[in-house]
Parts: structure tokens; sequence; C-alpha cells
């Protein structure tokens, strides 16, 4: 069990990050805007953008030149979807699944997102993830709402029930939080909501468990059973309920909660600090949500909406010389020229970071 130290000082990305890489989707025709990245995958030289405001997936050049997106797939015949709930690439086969809710069944696609086939399944996912030889999903159970699982099926034969990992019924039904508990590493971690427990998958098993003491701040599952959501978010506004976002180095775990802290933990020290945010002394942008990424282990992913980038954009001559006062280093360049550049049709840079 590791334990959390908290303090009230905010983390200088640099202790934690090494080096950068800024995406700018092309956002020049109406098909390629961008208004959510839910998940950001990358698969050979394409990378796919799951985008649940428009509910579509769209595929980029690694330079971020739109290529195509599945609108043309919105509708209710076979091979068609209304409503997207996941997306995962199968890195292997270079096929890219898409989970619907509505009706419920996995769209199977291929690189350049042609359909190829569909399964109806028999359980009801929240998320998905395919690694190796294995299809993982998140479900809940349709006949009790509080009942939910991670099961694993073999990605090329999804009927049936699938194999249960992890089973709880210790869920607040209607409670959520951003972010993702099905996280693509070097293997797949999970964290079933309402749980301390991060869960490491290797090849369909879970190989290990680490948990995570959150020194009296974590919520009393039996003091919130059976409330509704507002209630308890009321009750529970200063507790951490739920473990998001899990990203691994050789060094380094950092995942974020339904709090604003910022936990890291470093593997070495076997030490687990949260700090009040992030200072973000590597470029002057800041993003706001951390984005689930698929197909670059050891990354961190920021997603930073065209309202920030603008207001740089408007003080970029007074934040440059005050970036470089502070921090003693100088704005890139490229990154001065990409902010300039931007204008309110542009789509949001994805910031990722290289963690130490």
């Amino acid at each position: 069990m590791q334990k959390v130290n908290y303090t009230d000082s905010r983390i200088p990305l640099s202790e934690v990050a090494e080096d950068y890489k800024i995406i700018q989707f092309d956002g020049s025709s109406p098909e390629a805007v961008v208004g959510s990245m839910e998940r950001v995958m990358f698969l050979k030289d394409r990378i796919y953008v799951f985008d649940r405001t428009n509910n579509i997936v769209s595929s980029f050049s690694s330079d971020g030149k739109f290529i195509k997106s599945t609108k043309q797939y919105v509708g209710r015949a076979r091979g068609e979807y209304i409503s997207i709930s996941d997306v995962s690439a199968d890195l292997e086969s270079s096929r890219i699944y898409i989970f619907c809710d509505r009706p419920n069944k996995i769209i199977i696609m291929d690189y350049e997102l042609n359909f190829l086939y569909e399964e109806e399944l028999d359980v009801y996912p929240l998320e998905i993830l395919v690694a190796g030889k294995y299809l993982y999903c998140y479900c809940y159970d349709h006949e009790n709402i509080s009942r939910h699982s991670l099961v694993r099926f073999d990605k090329n034969h999804l009927k049936g029930k699938g194999t249960v990992l992890l089973d709880t019924k210790a869920i607040i039904p209607g409670v959520e939080t951003f972010g993702a508990s099905l996280i693509a590493n070097k293997g797949v971690d999970f964290c079933m909501p309402f749980s301390r427990i991060i869960n490491h998958i290797e090849d369909g098993e879970i190989t290990n468990s680490y948990e995570i003491d959150f020194d009296g701040r974590w919520f009393s599952y039996n003091d919130s059973k059976g409330m509704q959501p507002r209630p308890f978010l009321n009750e529970n506004k200063d507790k951490v309920w739920s473990i998001k976002n899990m990203r691994y180095s050789d060094n380094h775990m950092i995942f974020s909660t339904n709090q604003a802290t910022f936990f890291t933990c470093d593997l070495n020290k076997n030490i687990c600090t949260a700090y009040r945010g992030i200072e973000n002394d590597m470029i002057p942008l800041q993003g706001l949500f951390m984005v689930p990424l698929q197909g670059m282990s050891g990354y961190i992913g920021y997603e930073v909406p065209v309202s920030t980038i603008l207001n740089v954009k408007e003080h970029i001559e007074k934040i440059v010389p005050m970036f470089k006062s502070r921090y003693g280093k100088d704005v890139d360049t490229y990154l001065i020229e990409k902010i300039k550049d931007s204008n309110e049709e542009c789509n949001p840079f994805l910031v990722m970071y290289k963690m130490k």
C-alpha cells in the first residue's frame, strides 16, 4: 500500500517530464473540427481522435492533417451507429474498435476507417480497450446498475459473457468524473470507480495491484450507499472517490482523481505525493484535462482549449519575456509561431509530455 503525502505546493512539470510534443489538428473543414478529445490513439503514421462532442472518430496524419472521419456511418443500418460510447485501436491488426451503446454493438473498422464487420454484445460496456489478444470491457449490469465488472474477450470472438476479471457492487449509480478507468500503458491498467486499487493486467490476467492510502481523505462507501448523485457529491465534496488516467514511466506513476489535486508516485522511492496542482515550467500553455492516450506509452497528454491558446496569443509579447524571467528558459520559436497562427476556427492543441 502506498500512502499519499499531501502538500500545499504545486509541482513543476519538469520534475516528472523531460520533453514535449505539440499537435494541432487541422480544422480547415467542418468535418475536421474537434469538439473534444475523449481518447487519442496513435497507430503507425495515423492519429485517431474520439470526439464525443461531435459523435465521431477522426483520423489525422502524424503532423495533424485531416484524413477522414466516421461521420458517414451515423445511422441505423448495419455498419452504422447512433451514438459512440468508446473507441480503441488494435495496435497489432491496425483496426479500430468502436463501441456503440445505441445499438449495443462493436463496429470494427480498418486503418482507413472503412467498415469491416460488426458484432452485437451480450454485455453493456462503459469503456473498452484492445490490447494484445483481448478486448477489455468495463461494464455495468443493466439489471442491477450498482454492479460493475471488468470483462475480457478474445478480440476476434465477442459472443457470450466473456471472462470476468473483477466484479463489484460498491458503485454509486449516476456519479462520474472526468477521465478513463481503462488505460493503455505497457499492458493495461484499470481502477474500478469507487475503488482505490489500481490493477495491472498482462496477457489477460491481473499481475499486480497497487492500493493507495489517501490518509483519511477517501470516501466511505458504507456512509454513501444508496445516496442519489447530488447528495453524494455534496456530502463528499472534499473526499477522493475515483482514480482515473493512470500513466507510467520506468520511474513515475501519475494519476488523477475527482479532486483537482495532482498525484505522482516515485516508483523507485515508493513515495506518493499529492500536489495542489501543476506549474507548467516547460511551456506557457496550461492544459485543462488529461487525455487518455493509446500507442504512446510513457507520455502524458493534455488538451489545450482554443480559448486558452487565443488568450496566450493576445498577450504573447508579455508572456514570452515573463516566462524567460521566471523559469530561465526561452519559449520555443516553433510554439510561438503555432500560437500566433491560431484563430477562432482552429482546433485545440494536444500537448504530450514525455515522462521521466
